[in-house]
């Protein structure tokens, strides 16, 4: 996966759809019909859950919510088919705090991880943990830094997983992972990638697609990622994808 967005949501649907039967990329309620029936009907089997983080993604630059370029078109049609939410709220501005909340469902408030010094707490209950629980096999393929497992994250999965050579490789690992479960196995597969984080360092074919002046040098952002420099760059529209 490279930096730039066109890259990334077509790296994720390079997961061959043939070899992940009944996998789910969201959870969805399920809704009783108005008129009960005479017997109940047999609840619903769970399969398998996949789940894609891609940090610092911004919504408004996706077709699916209304961007005018071509930045999208694998996850615009995934969306088409799927469900997809118009308001979606972060319950933290940054990486570490707010993957922990949607690994337990929790407030930073009430999970506590919310510093570089801290670690989930022992006994508080994941995601990992209540699917594997229920038989799934469970994995995280990640890329480090505030996913690292010294914070707590790897509790509940069987493997956790370091990989830092980008998300086309990261998605070799998921599926040589999917290939290796039983025919009647479920799994709940977490991947977390930095690939559209600052330094942004997009191959050479999507620079040239999305650049407004061919030819012009790309942006430097050596040493300042994360600081507030960074913030002041005059860019262009081509700059920004």
């Amino acid at each position: 996966m490279n930096l730039s967005l066109d890259c990334g949501i077509r790296a994720v649907l390079r997961i061959p759809l043939r070899a992940l039967p009944g996998a789910a990329l969201c959870l969805l309620a399920t809704i009783p019909a108005a008129a009960a029936p005479t017997k109940e009907p047999p609840a619903p089997v769970a399969r398998n859950l996949i789940l894609i983080s891609v940090d610092t993604l911004r919504a408004d630059r996706l077709g699916v919510y209304g961007y005018g370029r071509d930045t999208s078109p694998a996850i615009d049609a995934l969306a088409r088919r799927g469900a997809w939410f118009t308001e979606a709220i972060s319950q933290a501005s940054w990486t570490l705090p707010s993957h922990m909340t949607i690994l337990t469902g929790l407030y930073p408030s009430a999970h506590g991880t919310v510093g570089y010094d801290r670690k989930l707490p022992e006994g508080v209950p994941t995601l990992a943990e209540a699917l594997n629980k229920k038989g799934f096999h469970t994995a995280g393929f990640v890329q480090g830094g505030y996913l690292n497992e010294r914070f707590g994250y790897a509790r509940g999965f069987e493997s956790w997983t370091p990989y830092y050579q980008g998300f086309d490789g990261m998605l070799e690992k998921a599926e040589s992972f999917i290939e290796g479960i039983p025919a009647e196995g479920r799994y709940f597969l977490f991947l977390h990638t930095y690939d559209v984080h600052c330094p942004y360092n997009p191959a050479p074919e999507y620079r040239a697609k999305f650049a407004d002046a061919p030819g012009k040098p790309p942006i430097d952002t050596t040493g300042l990622c994360g600081k507030r420099d960074l913030d002041k760059l005059p860019l262009t529209p081509g700059q920004l994808a």
